[in-house]
């Protein structure tokens, strides 16, 4: 199921991408003619802009369709929007960029929250990756399908057209996932189902993700973020995230990282890499295949990160990258305008920019949001990173022709060490932590929040195993329907079942039910113990 997932990631980066190599086509295409650099920059602009609005109705969308739906309804709107998009005119072509870029920005902000709340905590290691490994290959895609464009006389090669093509392609991706959704995965995550009091539904959707013996780890992980995420009782408002203490360090954290993903230039260097390259010195075609080149590395950089991720904690991998990004733009900025070295080195750093890049700000990035934020900050977060984006799009261009290139890139390397060292002071290293020890670390919740006092670990895991012999865990305890009836097996006191812990009338958690009515009974039996 993830792999369809994370299919909404690819769609997110090919839709960034795909305006990159075929923008003079485009201009021959529909007539820009003089007005070409400013139709470029406003179209380029168009996508981040409309993602800006995506990300700031995914929240909202999530709760209130859920997850599945909500992807549903914007592979629909991706198709219309692409058809918008390929009409022969200038004005359909922008209302296309916009809208499909609004839908990319629900499918940014949707594929790791998606992904991380299918997936067992165990797994995340294995499986965080490939939402970057999703976004590097749309951008491959994007830039090898643009090599097949003509580089001269574009209004007599009838294969110019040939751009037209690459923006019908992710609509056909679109389909694909829209008809995988409605036929084949009918079940939403447990979160949402939770949520709206669907507590049959969240049954089955529990036992999709998690073995029997794993399910008891699975309601535990529901049952703190309900308390990360409804310690009031109630569903959090936007202004609650920005005040309230126990989101303070979550916003902090969230959105840096956002900002700093792109302070990094790297949206800068996904929309212009071709103008920046020929701007160097390339011509045409050798900028395209210099472009698709640095999609390459990118891809093989994200397959590297599975490894580096297993080895190494998420801050370390997130510090060293910014530090080296740093020096690596730094470098950059040197060899593209003060030495005079021709198209190659600066080649050669962009390629370095993206071995680091991917391995620390996109992939242990994201997967690092997704373990430490819940699914409203984390929406939060992405509409700031959004914003920055549509701020560096639209100024790159503008500082360029005002302080060069080179300065442009210095910028870019200043604001990476600021970064690394805010990360190394701030971050939570998260590698080998539970959900539970996230949340206390990011003061969350309190730790006497999710365990009663007077147990220890070594009498709650006593606990545990006497309900284990009451239950069969392998399934004898089943319902008529042969499901698993998880309101009572893998029951512990004091962990969050589907029918406890919600007002039957309006679905939201209420806080003191987190709290087994007999605690009072087990502290003093914990005390008789000891």
């Amino acid at each position: 199921m993830n792999i369809h997932i994370v299919l909404a990631s690819y769609l997110f980066l090919y839709t960034w991408g795909v305006f990159n190599p075929c923008q003079l086509n485009v201009s021959a295409s529909l007539g820009w003619g003089s007005n070409e650099s400013f139709y470029i920059t406003l179209f380029s602009a168009f996508v981040p802009v409309g993602a800006l609005v995506g990300t700031a109705v995914t929240g909202y969308l999530i709760d209130r369709f859920g997850r599945r739906t909500t992807i549903l309804y914007n592979d629909i709107v991706y198709v219309i929007g692409t058809v918008v998009l390929v009409m022969p005119s200038t004005a359909t072509f922008g209302i296309g960029r916009l809208i499909t870029g609004c839908s990319a920005g629900i499918f940014m902000t949707i594929g790791p929250i998606y992904v991380t709340e299918v997936t067992p905590e165990a797994m995340m290691g294995k499986v965080g990756p490939i939402i970057v490994i999703a976004n590097n290959l749309g951008l491959l895609t994007a830039y090898g399908l643009g090599l097949a464009l003509p580089t001269g006389d574009f209004e007599n090669d009838a294969f110019n057209y040939w751009w037209l093509a690459l923006f019908l392609f992710p609509a056909g991706v679109c389909l694909y996932q829209f008809f995988y959704f409605l036929f084949f995965c009918t079940y939403d995550t447990p979160q949402y189902y939770f949520g709206k009091g669907m507590n049959n539904e969240a049954n089955s959707a529990l036992g999709l993700i998690y073995t029997n013996e794993g399910m008891e780890g699975g309601l535990k992980r529901l049952k703190i973020e309900l308390i990360s995420k409804f310690g009031s009782g109630k569903k959090p408002t936007v202004w609650t995230l920005f005040t309230a203490p126990r989101f303070r360090k979550m916003m902090r954290i969230g959105s840096m990282l956002c900002i700093l993903n792109q302070l990094s230039g790297m949206a800068a260097i996904i929309f212009y890499s071709t103008s920046i390259f020929n701007q160097l010195g390339g011509g045409i075609f050798l900028s395209r295949l210099l472009t698709f080149i640095m999609g390459v590395v990118n891809l093989f950089s994200s397959f590297c990160s599975i490894l580096l991720l297993r080895w190494f904690g998420r801050k370390t991998l997130m510090v060293s990258g910014q530090f080296l990004i740093c020096a690596d733009l730094a470098l950059l900025g040197i060899f593209s305008g003060y030495v005079d070295a021709g198209v190659f080195a600066p080649l050669v750093f962009v390629i370095l920019f993206f071995l680091f890049f991917t391995y620390s700000l996109a992939a242990t990035l994201w997967m690092y949001v997704g373990e430490v934020l819940n699914d409203q900050v984390l929406s939060v977060c992405c509409i700031m990173n959004m914003v920055t984006t549509v701020i560096i799009i639209f100024v790159f261009p503008v500082a360029v022709d005002t302080v060069g290139i080179n300065n442009s890139f210095l910028f870019f390397a200043v604001m990476m060490f600021f970064g690394a060292i805010y990360s190394w002071f701030d971050l939570l290293e998260t590698k080998g932590l539970e959900k539970e020890q996230i949340l206390i670390g990011m003061k969350a919740i309190e730790s006497n929040q999710v365990r009663p006092e007077g147990l220890d670990d070594d009498s709650l895991q006593e606990e545990v195993s006497e309900k284990e012999d009451e239950v069969d865990l392998n399934g004898k305890n089943e319902d008529a329907n042969g499901k698993l009836d998880f309101t009572t097996a893998n029951k512990n006191d004091g962990d969050v079942m589907p029918n406890e812990g919600l007002d039957e009338t309006t679905h939201k958690p209420e806080p003191d039910s987190f709290i087994n009515e007999d605690r009072e009974d087990k502290r003093e039996e914990a005390k008789l113990n000891s």
